[in-house]
């Protein structure tokens, strides 16, 4: 029949084939492939509802896809500075560190070369002697005690009743403290070695020198103050230039726990350290 023929299946060849059924009446067989057209029909404008809302949420999906990738990279870059970051702090730490041990292992150098140019001070001969212990001396002032270790005589001065916090200047009061101390050393012990030996506590601070330049390490101000003590004994004659000897050991020989301020406190001292050695000469 002329209105059934071969044609796309859409909305827009259907409706012309629907005016000419009505004017010219569709056979029943006519008329069962028109309900097939009619019914394709719908199917493909389900389908293409189906195909849009799929691809809207395809779209929906990629947006969010997108929006996590651009985080994600986000974040990655974060940690990528941060790893930088404590890369950079680790190489600065590891140089810090090898300048402090460079630094000690010249302190202790220094230390040496004092102790053995000391004992070849005025061509000094050095002989035993073990009476010590049996002669301790009691110091009744404040910040002074004395003690045995082994076959040496340690007295302990608080640095802090000798200097000024951090420094090497001795406190308007402290050349009559080391005074006393010497003249009760050179009364018992008078031709005895006697080191003299700095300490720190293990804080960081800025060091300094009155009028000097800057003291960079604990290492650097305890011999710098074991020295202080040195050209105040030897300045008044109490003891021989010859029978003294200066190290500092900065806060590798704590008396105490550093965690607290007491600890701190009684480990920043100046020992004098009385041996059983006699130097003549």
């Amino acid at each position: 029949m002329p209105c059934v023929r071969p044609f796309l299946l859409s909305c827009g060849f259907l409706l012309p084939v629907l005016a000419g059924c009505q004017s010219n009446p569709l056979t029943p067989q006519g008329q069962a492939q028109l309900q097939k057209l009619q019914q394709d029909q719908q199917t493909l404008i389900a389908e293409n509802r189906r195909l849009v809302d799929e691809r809207v949420k395809l779209d929906r999906d990629n947006q969010e896809h997108s929006k996590l990738l651009a985080q994600s990279q986000q974040l990655v870059q974060q940690r990528e500075n941060e790893l930088s970051l404590v890369q950079n702090q680790l190489r600065e730490v590891t140089a810090q560190l090898a300048q402090v041990n460079s630094q000690k292992t010249d302190a202790e150098n220094q230390a040496k070369a004092l102790l053995a140019s000391s004992r070849r001070h005025g061509g000094a001969t050095i002989t035993a002697n073990n009476s010590l212990r049996a002669n301790l001396p009691q110091f009744n002032l404040a910040g002074v005690q004395s003690r045995v270790e082994g076959d040496l005589i340690r007295i302990t001065i608080s640095a802090d009743q000798l200097f000024q916090a951090g420094t090497a200047t001795l406190l308007p009061e402290a050349p009559n403290l080391i005074d006393n101390i010497a003249a009760e050393i050179a009364r018992r012990y008078g031709d005895q070695i006697v080191g003299i030996e700095g300490h720190t506590d293990s804080a960081n601070g800025q060091w300094s020198s009155a009028g000097g330049p800057s003291l960079a390490t604990g290492h650097q101000v305890s011999v710098a103050q074991a020295g202080a003590v040195y050209e105040q004994i030897a300045g008044r004659g109490r003891l021989r230039a010859s029978q003294m000897f200066v190290v500092g050991f900065g806060p590798n020989h704590p008396l105490y726990s550093n965690a607290d301020p007491a600890g701190r406190a009684a480990n920043r001292r100046v020992e004098l350290v009385i041996y059983p050695d006699r130097a003549g000469g």
